[in-house]
């Protein structure tokens, strides 16, 4: 299975992506869903061409934009996955007699049979 690059507004609605743009004048950015671009001539265009063509500009009854030409444009996944959470670690069982604790709780199954075969002599 080969790796496919994401160039159009197309393959990053396939990869299930979102378009972050950024201003390259003032740094207003905004998220995109890039299956809003479909039944335009931008759907499949490249996404250096996108870039080029996207103009800074305000949201109704909310902020301006620049009105300059030009963004930056990267893929990301939205919203924003959480962090994965560690593994519930074991409960540290008491090392057997004449091994070190410490060094019990470190090894792992193998090295735990090796410890009790040193300390068995």
């Amino acid at each position: 299975m080969g790796y496919r690059p994401i160039k159009t507004c197309a393959d990053a609605a396939g990869h299930g992506f979102f378009l972050e743009i950024t201003c390259r004048k003032c740094g207003r950015v905004g998220i995109f869903d890039p299956s809003s671009f479909f039944g335009t001539r931008w759907f499949n265009a490249g996404i250096d061409r996108l870039a080029a063509r996207m103009r800074c500009d305000g949201v109704p009854g909310g902020t301006t934009g620049c009105g300059s030409r030009g963004a930056d444009v990267r893929f990301v996944s939205w919203p924003p996955t959480p962090p994965k959470r560690d593994l519930p670690r074991p409960i540290a069982t008491p090392s057997p007699k004449g091994i070190d604790q410490q060094e019990w709780d470190r090894a792992d199954d193998r090295g735990k049979k090796r410890l009790i075969r040193l300390a068995r002599g």
